[in-house]
């Protein structure tokens, strides 16, 4: 019998008894152990919500370690199939690496995506090899 049951059927005997007294007690016995459940629930969903925020910092933690700056570019030392460049301002804001991608052959500037930012004067590829050989990673 759960604690819940055991109330219910002692409130029906207090009840039965004609013991009003004890009967309102058990009632809100009855009522601080349903608001206690409810905290309970709403204590679970916060834990839920702080692991799952716990994870992606951790993510984000292990990311950045592999992370460098280039000329004001983000690149991706651990993934040489898609290295960057990635915008700066949505790594520095929420550590995402958003591609920031041509808009057009004849656009001087590439746009990133997520957050709208522009860029120009990308780094050359020799540029990039150079200093990703200088990491050990290239």
């Amino acid at each position: 019998m759960s604690l819940y049951e055991g109330l219910k059927d002692a409130i029906n005997f207090a009840k039965n008894a004609g013991n009003s007294e004890v009967m309102q007690k058990l009632i809100d016995v009855q009522t601080q152990i349903l608001e206690m459940q409810q905290k309970m629930l709403d204590y679970h969903e916060v834990n839920q919500q702080l692991k799952s925020e716990n994870t992606a910092l951790k993510n984000s933690l292990e990311i950045s370690k592999d992370v460098i700056i280039i000329k004001g570019y983000v690149y991706d030392k651990s993934n040489p199939l898609d290295r960057g460049p990635f915008c700066k301002v949505c790594w520095e804001n929420n550590q995402k690496l958003m591609p920031i991608v041509s808009i057009g052959k004849k656009t001087p500037f590439r746009i990133c995506n997520a957050c709208g930012g522009k860029y120009s004067d990308l780094p050359s590829e020799n540029e990039i090899d150079k200093i990703f050989a200088g990491t050990g990673d290239g």
